[in-house]
């Protein structure tokens, strides 16, 4: 049993790590429940025995994901950090239109840019 869970959370894994490289945030997050719900069962599975030990085959599932896990952390934190720079731009831009207004006001001449 503790097997199979471990195996199924390891392929979600493996699916999460796709869904992150294509940018689908939905399935993502879909995947990502799911990964806890199977999580809960191992949990249950070994609060139920009090000397509960892993397989070898399942500690060497739970080693892949675990590692699979990290590099996918890694990359959400990549794209966050890309997010907010550009968040951040955008900002950036919007203040500095803003020091220009009311442009719109000018009809005829120069327009002097004066420092601030």
């Amino acid at each position: 049993m503790m097997n199979e869970l471990t195996k199924a959370i390891h392929e979600i894994t493996l699916a999460m790590n796709q869904a992150v490289t294509s940018g689908d945030e939905e399935e993502v997050e879909k995947l990502l429940n799911k990964r806890n719900v199977l999580m809960g069962k191992v949990d249950a599975i070994k609060a139920e025995e009090p000397d509960f030990q892993y397989s070898p085959e399942a500690k060497k599932n739970l080693e892949n994901t675990l590692k699979l896990d990290q590099k996918i952390a890694d990359t959400i934190k990549k794209n966050l950090a890309e997010t907010q720079n550009q968040i951040h731009q955008i900002k950036f831009n919007k203040q500095m239109s803003q020091k220009y207004r009311p442009y719109y006001k000018q009809t005829n001449g120069a327009f002097i840019d004066s420092k601030k």
